[in-house]
């Protein structure tokens, strides 16, 4: 683990305003709200429900380590920031969204329980648009796709420092997205590659075949033992495909299977 208090590194941590006609080409689903931005358009006006409501900004804060959870509320408090709730995995952050109605909430993309990625795609089928910022070690190239098709407002690495989640939180309070422009630039060259290969081109040769074997409609003992698992390591690794993948259950990894043979 990286301690957040780490020296900045200067990649840019900006909005991508001036690289609309690159991000505009990325497969980001347009959101129905239109409060919610794509990556590379203009500035849609604050997002942040509520934001004069409350003299100070609400967050709900989620990584399941706890120095780090630490770190980062210390940092926000020290900024005026309220800290609603810092909590451990996704479905604590989903009970502490629906407790206290954050304006920001800032997640660690790989937890325990429920993902990042899962907790923002849960938001998002909720018609939830409040800004997220996703934290992480490392991101793949399938979690980064994931992430901009699921609509997040930010992706900070948690190798910076303290002033660039607070410059994050204070561009996705204006309606923009921090997220720099390589990785713009990084899910643009993988959307190209992933579309002239099929979408099951991110998988490795045991991810491929757990997916066509979950596609087809086997069970998971069977899958298990085809493969030389325990069942319970099975259905672990086909919540992670479904993440990997940006499906949600077995019918939609189904259909991604039969149409890429």
């Amino acid at each position: 683990m990286v301690p957040f208090a780490a020296p900045f590194r200067n990649a840019g941590l900006e909005q991508p305003f001036k690289y609309k006609a690159l991000a505009e080409r990325l497969p980001i689903a347009q959101a129905a709200d239109p409060g919610v931005q794509r990556p590379g358009s203009a500035p849609a006006g604050p997002q942040c429900p509520h934001a004069d409501r409350d003299p100070m900004l609400r967050l709900v804060v989620a990584d399941d380590h706890p120095l780090f959870l630490s770190g980062v509320t210390a940092v926000l408090e020290a900024a005026k920031f309220q800290v609603a709730a810092a909590v451990t995995n996704g479905k604590e952050a989903l009970a502490a969204i629906e407790q206290h109605d954050p304006e920001v909430v800032v997640l660690d993309v790989k937890m325990p329980e429920l993902a990042g990625l899962s907790a923002l795609s849960t938001l998002r089928a909720k018609g939830d648009n409040r800004p997220v910022i996703l934290l992480t070690a490392q991101l793949n190239d399938a979690e980064l796709l994931t992430a901009l098709k699921s609509g997040v407002n930010g992706i900070l690495s948690k190798q910076g420092g303290s002033r660039k989640l607070l410059d994050a939180i204070e561009i996705v309070c204006k309606g923009g997205q921090a997220i720099a422009p390589d990785l713009i630039a990084r899910a643009l060259k993988v959307a190209q590659h992933s579309s002239s290969k099929g979408g099951l081109a991110c998988l490795s040769p045991r991810e491929l075949a757990l997916a066509k074997s979950a596609g087809t409609g086997l069970r998971n003992r069977v899958i298990a033992e085809q493969m030389g698992m325990t069942e319970g390591a099975t259905k672990v690794a086909l919540h992670r495909l479904y993440e990997k993948l940006g499906v949600t259950n077995r019918t939609e990894l189904a259909l991604l299977v039969r149409s890429n043979p």
